[in-house]
């Protein structure tokens, strides 16, 4: 855990403590950094190994960033509709990072071809589009398939976005998943929530 403090506080100030969609400068990270940092932790000392990643909604790919340099990231694919204006960084703070993009809605049957498509799954499916609860629900319905065994469902805005909680709960309540765990910090807070499959 200290170690991972220690990066981000070297990052610093370029991961600033951000909440509530805000960012500005360096990597442009959109989370709390007490969240991030419990998240990151939790994946490390987990018994699954990380090595590939599919995230909706990237915006500035400041998850994206913080997952490629904690991670021994093998294929990274995002999926974005570059709608908000932070989406203008990604390619430079992703300058330096393999990736695969989907520029688009996550719901139209062009991103779910496009994932499909790749015959992949995925370690890590870190959901953080819409935030609205069909549109959580149909990206939940759309990726999660596609987490390994003993792989994560990651949701963000548990705390803070009324649609992203209710389908989170909901998941909490279906007993269809290994564990789930949801980092929340002290106000500013979002919300981290990590559901592991079963392996």
């Amino acid at each position: 855990m200290e170690s991972i403090k220690k990066a981000f506080n070297d990052l610093a100030p370029y991961v600033p403590g951000l909440s509530y969609g805000s960012y500005c400068g360096g990597v442009c990270l959109q989370q709390v950094p007490s969240e991030i940092v419990n998240c990151i932790a939790y994946l490390k000392d987990g018994d699954k190994s990380i090595g590939s990643y599919l995230e909706v909604g990237s915006a500035a790919g400041g998850t994206a960033y913080i997952f490629d340099m904690f991670f021994d990231i093998d294929t990274m694919v995002l999926i974005d509709d570059n709608c908000l204006n932070a989406s203008k960084y990604r390619d430079d703070i992703l300058a330096d990072v393999d990736r695969i993009e989907f520029i688009g809605n996550s719901q139209s049957k062009e991103a779910v071809e496009f994932v499909k498509n790749l015959n992949q799954t995925f370690d890590v499916v870190f959901i953080d589009g819409d935030h609205e609860y069909p549109g959580v629900s149909q990206d939940v319905v759309n990726y999660s398939k596609y987490v390994t065994p003993g792989g994560y469902l990651i949701m963000h805005d548990t705390a803070t976005a009324p649609g992203v909680r209710r389908v989170f709960n909901g998941i909490k309540n279906s007993g269809e998943f290994a564990s789930i765990i949801e980092f929340v910090g002290v106000v500013p807070c979002c919300g981290i929530g990590v559901i592991k499959r079963h392996g």
